[in-house]
């Protein structure tokens, strides 16, 4: 006898029982399968959307956090380089500024510099002058131009200009007390030979007597002291001062002089011009070296046309001979 084999037919559809209270019938619902194809695919598609969404939104919040985090980073730091760039402009500023001051300084100090310099250097120029004058006198001295003008100082450094300038001030200083020194004695070197008797008081060399004792030149017999020198020229012949100084006579002498001219000079110094025949300066005039005094002549006590020249020491006659080899003809 066959058996028949019962197949379990699988339910198609859910059942969803609702149970009220005790007074009411439980109920229930059949839903096909498919209704929850079609309603549950929507909803997982959306749930997954959801997801992925929200998974999105968490990123770009983390990213924005993370941004801003490096953001503030960025501006702090952007703050902090301002601030010292500011720091920085201020610096240079105020380095600027001292720069320029310390620039105004040293060209002020330079500026005094080269007026000191400039101060030494004229002094030095009226130095050379009286050492040219000595030379036309033909005085013996040692004299280089180019040493006087010469001065070590060192080489800048470069390093430290307040440093440098220190030292040229000092040097320059050092030089312009030893100039002035210089001028001082240079000064009085000339001012001695300014007023010094040099050179010839005329035109001729021809001493026709001389200094000391001598015979008498009207008889020839007998000696006499002679406190002069004696020069023939024709008369009218130009006489010339051989010194600086002041006209103390002029006019005609009572002692055998004839028309005569004294001259003070100074340091002792004073020269006599006589028998002249023109007196061409007054008493109290000043007188320059090589300046036409007298006319020469042959008035007084002369034997013939000359001109007899003294040159005194404290009023002490003395032969004029050492004074005439200093210098040529002093008239220009």
């Amino acid at each position: 006898m066959s058996r028949k084999t019962k197949t379990h037919k699988q339910s198609k559809h859910f059942t969803i029982m609702l149970i009220p209270d005790s007074s009411a019938k439980v109920r229930s619902v059949r839903i096909p399968h498919w209704v929850f194809g079609v309603i549950g695919v929507p909803l997982l598609c959306i749930a997954i959307v959801v997801a992925l969404f929200q998974a999105r939104v968490f990123t770009l919040e983390t990213t924005l956090r993370q941004s801003s985090d490096a953001l503030y980073q960025v501006t702090s730091e952007n703050a902090g380089l301002e601030l010292m760039i500011a720091e920085l402009v201020g610096t240079v500023a105020e380095s600027t500024v001292f720069a320029e001051e310390h620039l105004v300084d040293l060209e002020q100090k330079m500026d005094e510099l080269w007026e000191q310099r400039e101060f030494i250097d004229d002094i030095k120029m009226g130095i050379i002058d009286v050492f040219l004058e000595l030379e036309r006198l033909n005085i013996p001295f040692a004299f280089d131009e180019d040493l006087f003008f010469a001065h070590a100082v060192g080489g800048p450094r470069q390093d430290n200009f307040d440093d440098d300038i220190a030292e040229l001030r000092a040097v320059l200083t050092r030089d312009a007390e030893n100039i002035q020194m210089l001028a001082e004695y240079a000064a009085g070197i000339s001012s001695f030979f300014r007023y010094r008797p040099t050179g010839w008081p005329t035109t001729s060399r021809r001493v026709t007597s001389g200094f000391g004792s001598r015979s008498n030149p009207f008889t020839g017999q007998g000696a006499e002291s002679h406190s002069g020198i004696d020069i023939s020229v024709p008369i009218g012949t130009d006489v010339f001062a051989t010194a600086y100084g002041t006209v103390s006579m002029a006019g005609w002498s009572g002692s055998g002089y004839g028309y005569k001219v004294v001259i003070e000079h100074g340091f002792g110094y004073s020269t006599l011009y006589a028998h002249n025949s023109v007196v061409l300066v007054s008493e109290g005039e000043l007188v320059r070296r090589g300046q036409i005094i007298a006319l020469s002549g042959n008035t007084g006590r002369s034997t013939g046309p000359h001109v007899h020249y003294e040159v005194r020491r404290n009023d002490i006659p003395r032969n004029p001979e050492p004074y005439l080899e200093s210098l040529g003809t002093v008239h220009g």
